[in-house]
Order: structure tokens, then C-alpha cells, then sequence
């Protein structure tokens, strides 16, 4: 995706037992994703380390977030530090609507999200 995020929803379906990553563009592009429990673990952890890293303050640079099938489609996500924060918060709200048992703040990322 070359073009500009617009939006991005996750929502947990229990009929699929995975998570929805839906991502919209500005020029009307949606490209959707269903996440498993164990990749919706390791994006957490990634997310949570990148968080802990910036000292849950405003970090130096961007992180480069791809996300590719085995078939290589996929999506690049361009994330500063507001949509770094978003995208964790709607990840760890989406994960709250499962039974999955996962803790949603890995790693000592608990207290920098109030």
C-alpha cells in the first residue's frame, strides 16, 4: 500500500476464533487480515518492545510494520509514535474480546499505557 492510511479496526470474530485487521487507505483501498492467536501474540510482543523502547514517550523515527502472507501479499504500515500507540490499544482491545488467555501488556509495556 503506497497511499495514506485512513483507517484501521480490529474486531474479534468468535466464529473464526481469530481477530480482523481491517486497514482502509485514503483512496478507498481495504485490505483485511484474520489473525490467529499465536501471530496476534507476536505482534504484541513487537508492538509492547517498540512501546518499551520509546519509554512510552514520543520515540525517535518510525516503525516499519509488514505484514505479508506466504503468498507475499500483504501490507506496509508506516507507524509514528500516534498511530504506533493506536494500533496497540485497538490490538490489545481486540485480544480483551477473546478467550485466548493472552496477556495484553507484555513485557513490563503495562505502565507506560494509562
Amino acid at each position: 500500500m503506497s497511499d495514506k492510511l485512513h483507517q484501521i479496526n480490529v474486531q474479534y470474530s468468535n466464529v473464526e476464533d481469530r481477530i480482523l485487521l481491517r486497514a482502509s487507505t485514503e483512496n478507498d483501498d481495504e485490505y483485511l487480515f484474520w489473525l490467529t492467536r499465536r501471530f496476534t501474540r507476536l505482534l504484541l510482543g513487537i508492538l509492547g518492545r517498540e512501546i518499551e523502547q520509546r519509554g512510552g514517550a514520543a520515540g525517535d523515527g518510525n516503525l516499519i510494520l509488514e505484514i505479508q502472507s506466504e503468498a507475499g501479499q500483504g501490507i506496509v504500515f508506516n507507524l509514528n509514535d500516534t498511530l504506533l500507540y493506536m494500533f496497540y490499544s485497538l490490538l490489545t482491545q481486540g485480544v480483551t474480546q477473546t478467550e485466548w488467555q493472552l496477556d495484553p501488556f507484555p513485557e513490563g509495556s503495562r505502565q507506560q499505557l494509562h
